[in-house]
């Protein structure tokens, strides 16, 4: 910590902020305990302020190495630790960006499995540290489209013809979809995330289920029973469709 003056001399009066005015006269400056309440108080409120990590949301079924964080403090640091609790932690002076240089796998143990991270950084004015949290989470893909019927509603189906897809850890979207001659609105799941309801063009309903449950396998390879649903009626234009 820095050496705290006895005086400074000169005309100086810097303001609290709680609008005290600290008086300093030509012979005596500002004393010393002014001084030091100046110092811990008025500037060096160390706080974590940005911390981001990419990625953030994986497909489940995916596993990657080296996660890169992004993290901006309010005040000056000296140092910067990684935490995660089953590799441990690692630590770097830079100061807005880092990338983990462990050689262990992070991947996922189901969906909506996640691994947590805490960065702590340490005050260059020894006024102690700062810690925050993040995670990376695995989710499924939701998948929507416009196709006709006549043909197999299964994995296949699902990859090939609804093509549109939402990574997300429940089942709500909106979305807009646009139904030709023919062209019903798909919308698929997994049937473990529950009964959506819809709503299109502000009118509830308007959906049925066409599949409760058929093997879907994720483009990670990840398989899992997913749900099909169907627009009522085919050739519907232009659709706002909300899932909830």
């Amino acid at each position: 910590m820095a050496v705290i003056p006895g005086n400074i001399r000169g005309d100086f009066r810097p303001v609290g902020d709680d609008t005290t005015v600290f008086t300093a006269d030509y012979y005596f400056g500002i004393d010393g305990a002014s001084w030091k309440y100046l110092c811990q108080n008025q500037v060096h409120h160390l706080a974590c302020n940005l911390f981001t990590v990419s990625p953030s949301s994986v497909l489940v079924g995916a596993g990657f190495y080296h996660p890169a964080f992004t993290y901006a403090f309010t005040e000056t640091a000296s140092g910067f630790n990684f935490n995660h609790s089953v590799y441990g932690d690692e630590a770097t002076s830079n100061t807005s960006n880092y990338t983990w240089l462990g050689t262990g796998i992070f991947d996922s143990t189901g969906v909506n499995s996640s691994h947590s991270f805490l960065i702590q950084g340490y005050s260059a004015y020894g006024e102690g540290t700062s810690t925050s949290g993040f995670y990376i989470r695995w989710y499924q893909n939701i998948h929507w489209g416009t196709y006709a019927t006549g043909t197999t509603l299964d994995s296949n189906f699902i990859a090939g013809k609804l093509t549109n897809k939402f990574l997300t850890g429940n089942k709500a979207i909106t979305f807009n979809a646009v139904a030709a001659s023919g062209e019903y609105i798909w919308y698929a799941y997994r049937a473990a995330g529950g009964t959506p309801s819809f709503s299109a063009n502000d009118f509830n309903g308007g959906f049925q289920i066409a599949v409760t449950g058929t093997p879907f396998t994720n483009a990670s390879g990840f398989t899992e029973q997913y749900q099909i649903w169907r627009s009522d009626y085919p050739s519907l234009g232009s659709v706002t469709v909300v899932v909830t």
